[in-house]
């Protein structure tokens, strides 16, 4: 077994699973039951001003409820327009460090025959700062779940991995710093007057 200690990861730490009876006083009898995922809180100490549940589906949007007041979650297509309006950039090293966290913990769910899960982001503007976790974690693929109808995220679970994994690699843009180099050196153009017009 390989040595993960010294990798980044960004699975959202369940803390227990737990079933919550209510029963009837006089008779003993259980009148409901539930049960409950307790996982750690990504954002305790943050003040996110917007949250986004993203699985890597662009045309995943939240359906508009006149009725529900505050914050919300928003999802993917959201994600992208607000992308589109004011770009989100991330320092390149942050990128590169939530790309491999992603595609090795994407690679150990696939293994595990996970999916349907997604990455849980808070944006704090404030802070200037992004905070993400992998939620939603338990989704075993099994045939019972094939026959829950026709929802995008049940697919097998190295499919899952594919789509999502090349989704967030597009989500994040890394801002160009002082150590970042070109591609290709061969194509930069050094003399000012060799440069396309833009008139």
């Amino acid at each position: 077994m390989e040595s993960t200690a010294s990798r980044a990861s960004i699975l959202a730490k369940l803390l227990g699973f737990y079933t919550v009876e209510v029963r009837n006083l006089e008779t003993g009898t259980v009148q409901a039951k539930a049960d409950l995922l307790v996982m750690e809180n990504l954002f305790y100490g943050q003040k996110p001003m917007k949250t986004f549940d993203l699985k890597g589906i662009q045309g995943r949007k939240v359906k508009a409820n006149p009725n529900t007041s505050g914050s919300k979650t928003l999802f993917d297509s959201e994600w992208i327009e607000g992308q589109q309006r004011a770009l989100t950039l991330v320092n390149p090293v942050s990128k590169a460090i939530l790309q491999e966290a992603v595609r090795a913990d994407c690679n150990f769910l696939a293994r595990s025959n996970i999916m349907d899960y997604s990455l849980l982001l808070g944006v704090d503007e404030e802070r200037k700062q992004i905070h993400c976790g992998l939620v939603d974690t338990i989704g075993s693929y099994t045939f019972a779940k094939t026959l829950e109808g026709e929802d995008i995220t049940i697919v097998p679970p190295h499919e899952y991995q594919e789509c999502f994994v090349s989704a967030l690699e597009s989500y994040f843009m890394a801002c160009p710093d002082k150590w970042t180099k070109p591609p290709d050196e061969r194509k930069l153009i050094h003399d000012p007057a060799l440069l396309p017009s833009v008139l």
